[in-house]
């Protein structure tokens, strides 16, 4: 069968994802065969020409969603084959850590257990005091921020620990630092 051919090509890595696509793309005969084989496989009937034709950018997302559609297949039809390796490109890496990186960030202002104004104002507390007292390795600075300012004392100090804020040094450089 032509179509298996193409697909074992594709998945031992003959074939990149965007010239794959292009030529399911150009032959309907052979794209809808794939798409029963895979309806077969999966038990979803899914238009892969719709699928594929959608897909904006040729980059490893796009290769692992192809790739499962074609392992799918090859292994239901108990086809052996070696895998390629997808790895995404060094810009594919550099765009997925940014972006993992910036839901880390928003996932972390999201948990904030008081507005960000109000930590500004306690890493000045903060700054002030540690000056005068110095660190004891407690967080009984940080605790009279927040009483003075009628705050969640236990919420927030749970939160600072978890974050690593474990003495009033360590929420003014381990906290602190998270907020630039």
């Amino acid at each position: 069968m032509e179509e298996l051919a193409l697909l074992i090509e594709y998945i031992e890595g003959k074939w990149s994802v965007e010239d794959f696509c292009s030529i399911l793309l150009a032959d309907d005969t052979l794209c809808e065969r794939v798409r029963v084989l895979y309806a077969e496989a999966s038990g979803r009937d899914v238009n892969i020409i719709s699928q594929i034709s959608r897909i904006e950018h040729f980059d490893f997302v796009a290769d692992e969603y192809v790739c499962d559609i074609v392992s799918t297949v090859l292994d239901k039809c108990g086809i052996s084959y070696n895998k390629k390796v997808i790895k995404p490109s060094k810009a594919e890496r550099k765009t997925l850590a940014k972006r993992f990186k910036d839901s880390e960030r928003d996932a972390f202002f999201k948990s904030l257990p008081m507005p960000r104004k109000t930590f500004n104002k306690l890493f000045d507390y903060l700054d002030r005091e540690l000056g005068k007292r110095g660190c004891n390795g407690r967080l009984d600075i940080t605790v009279e921020f927040l009483k003075k300012n009628d705050l969640d004392v236990d919420k927030i100090i749970d939160w600072l620990a978890d974050n690593g804020g474990g003495c009033n040094c360590e929420v003014l450089c381990n906290i602190e630092e998270k907020f630039e």
